[in-house]
C-alpha cells in the first residue's frame, strides 16, 4: 500500500530509515522494493531481552516468542545496509549473537532536545515543586506499565529506602492505555499495601509531553529501575534536566556513564542496594550537587540532538544512490 502510494503521488526517497525489529521487517521489504537503502536501528535485542527475562524466571507467561522474533532480526540485520545500534553494549551483541560484521555497525546513542530539557534556578524549582506537589524528598519514576519497568522492583526497595530517609516516598507515572496495564497497577498497588507503604506512594499515571520536564526537575532523585533497558532515555532527559539520577544495571547506559560523577547505577534487583544508592544523592549534599552539574553536562554533551543528528545524517549521505550506481 505504501509503495502504491508513493508511486501514484511521485514520490521518491533516498534511504529508508526503521526503528525496532517489527518496523525492520516492513522496512526491509519497502527498501528492497525501491531499490534504496535501508538504515536499520533496533533499540532492544531478542536475545538480550530473553536472557535477562529469563534469569529473572520471567518471559515464558509473557508469550514473547522470542526464537521467532531472533530469527526474524538475524534476516533483518544481514538484508538491511546498515545497523545503527545505541550502545557499545549493543554493538557486541549483535557482532556475538547475531553474527554481524562489526564494519556493518555503527554506534549513536538515541538523542535529547537539549533545548527542552535543561536546568533552571533553585527559586523556579520551588515554583514547580510547589505545583506538582513534590519535594526534594520525592523518587520520581516514569514509563509506560510493564512488568519489565521494574515497579515493583522499587517498591520493595521503598521500606528500606524510608529506614534510611524517613520522609521519602515514590512518586510513581505509570501510563496504563488497555486492561492489562491497569491490573498491574492494581497489583504493584496491593504490594505496596502489603510492605506498608502504599500511603508514601503518589500514583500520578501520564504526564503530558508539557509537563515531561518539569516533572523531572521537581524531584529529590531521578530512579530507572527497569529490568531491562535497552538504552534508558528518560534517565537521560533526568540528567540533563538538572535531577540526580540512579540507572539500572540491567541497561545499556550504565556503562556510558561514570559512576559518582554523572550518575548513580545499582542493580534493581537488589532491594537494599538500590535503596542505598538512591538514597546517597538526599544524604550528602556536596554529592547530590556534584551529579546535578556534572550529570546535566554530560547529558547535553553526549547526547544532545544537534550532535546526534548530525552523525545520523552523515550515514545516511554515506549510503545514498548506493544501487543507483548497480542498476
Amino acid at each position: 500500500t505504501l509503495v502504491a502510494a508513493l508511486r501514484q503521488h511521485g514520490l521518491s526517497y533516498d534511504v529508508v530509515n526503521s526503528h525496532y525489529w517489527d518496523a525492520g521487517v516492513s522496512g526491509q521489504k519497502i527498501a528492497e522494493e525501491l531499490q534504496i537503502p535501508h538504515i536499520h536501528t533496533p533499540h532492544s535485542l531478542g536475545c538480550w531481552k530473553a536472557k535477562d527475562m529469563k534469569s529473572l524466571g520471567e518471559g515464558k507467561a509473557a508469550n514473547y516468542r522470542f526464537e521467532e522474533r531472533i530469527q526474524k532480526e538475524f534476516v533483518l540485520y544481514r538484508s538491511c545496509d546498515h545497523v545503527i545500534a545505541t550502545s557499545e553494549q549493543q554493538v557486541q551483541l549483535i557482532e556475538d549473537h547475531y553474527d554481524l560484521p562489526s564494519e556493518h555497525i555503527s554506534m549513536i546513542p538515541p538523542g535529547i532536545d537539549e533545548q527542552r530539557f535543561t536546568a533552571v534556578t533553585p527559586a523556579q524549582v520551588v515554583d514547580i515543586r510547589q505545583r506538582l506537589n513534590m519535594s526534594h524528598n520525592d523518587v520520581y519514576v516514569v514509563g509506560r506499565a510493564a512488568a519489565n519497568k521494574g515497579y515493583d522492583l522499587i517498591i520493595q526497595a521503598l521500606p528500606y529506602l524510608r529506614d534510611l530517609q524517613p520522609d521519602s516516598r515514590l512518586v510513581l507515572a505509570a501510563g496504563a492505555n488497555s486492561e492489562d496495564d491497569k491490573k498491574l497497577i492494581e497489583a504493584w498497588k496491593k504490594q505496596a499495601a502489603e510492605l506498608g507503604v502504599a500511603d508514601f506512594i503518589d500514583w500520578r499515571g501520564y504526564v503530558t509531553d508539557d509537563e515531561l520536564a518539569d516533572y523531572y526537575r521537581a524531584p529529590g532523585v531521578f530512579a530507572l529501575p527497569s529490568r531491562y533497558e535497552p538504552f534508558g532515555m528518560t534517565a537521560v532527559e533526568a540528567m540533563s534536566s538538572g535531577t540526580p539520577t540512579v540507572l539500572t544495571t540491567r541497561g545499556g547506559l550504565f556503562e556510558q556513564v561514570e559512576f559518582g560523577r554523572h550518575a548513580l547505577v545499582a542493580d534493581p534487583t537488589r532491594p537494599q542496594e538500590f535503596a542505598a544508592i538512591v538514597s546517597m544523592p538526599m544524604q550528602h549534599p556536596w554529592l547530590r550537587e556534584k551529579l546535578m552539574v556534572e550529570g546535566a553536562r554530560f547529558a547535553r554533551r553526549t547526547f544532545g540532538w544537534t550532535g546526534i543528528a548530525r552523525r545520523t545524517v552523515g550515514i545516511f549521505e554515506s549510503f545514498r544512490g548506493r544501487y543507483q550506481s548497480a542498476l
